[in-house]
């Protein structure tokens, strides 16, 4: 896999997020987590459709 620079709004997201973990409870880490692996999956399996290609 090939390395890539981060844009501004992606360096703000992380920089968010590395801001609220340390004060977050297990739980909402958990779900975070969660909502991050779905992301990740999500982007796995599209495939391209003809609307896609609009």
């Amino acid at each position: 896999m090939g390395t890539t620079s981060m844009n501004e709004k992606e360096k703000k997201i992380i920089s968010n997020f590395a801001k609220i973990l340390p004060n977050i409870s297990e739980k909402d880490k958990e779900y975070l987590l969660g909502v991050g692996e779905g992301f990740k999956l999500a982007k796995r399996s599209k495939r391209p459709t003809s609307k896609d290609k609009e």
